[in-house]
């Protein structure tokens, strides 16, 4: 649970958060009344750049917010020792390449050599 818990803050904690838009208050201009509250026969309105209207503010946009949580220090160290555990326990370790290699190492050999090692390994 650990280790799952730490990759997930991990993630979370690389979060720019940076998206951002601009509300009423925020958009350039639409600080006159466009047209009188009465006797015009149309619906009142108050600002050109009210979210109902193109070239306005948006309503409920994002902001720019900071997404990083905590995560204790034993915990975090918890889950990079079990990860690494399990790396351990998953590695090959050879010691001597020489004598696979007759002269120079070559491509082709090396990716037989790790073949021949996978077969054994299972």
């Amino acid at each position: 649970m650990s280790s799952n818990k730490c990759r997930g803050t991990d993630l979370q904690n690389k979060h720019r958060g940076t998206a951002s838009t601009l509300t009423r208050s925020e958009v350039r201009g639409g600080g006159r009344k466009p047209f009188p509250q009465k006797k015009t026969g149309r619906a009142y309105r108050g600002s050109n750049r009210t979210p109902l209207r193109p070239g306005g503010g948006v309503t409920f946009g994002p902001k720019p917010c900071d997404w990083s949580i905590k995560i204790n220090r034993k915990e975090k160290r918890l889950a990079i020792s079990t990860a690494v555990a399990s790396a351990a326990a998953s590695a090959v370790v050879v010691e001597d390449f020489v004598a696979e290699f007759a002269e120079k190492p070559k491509t082709k050999e090396f990716i037989a050599a790790m073949k021949l090692l996978q077969e054994r390994e299972y």
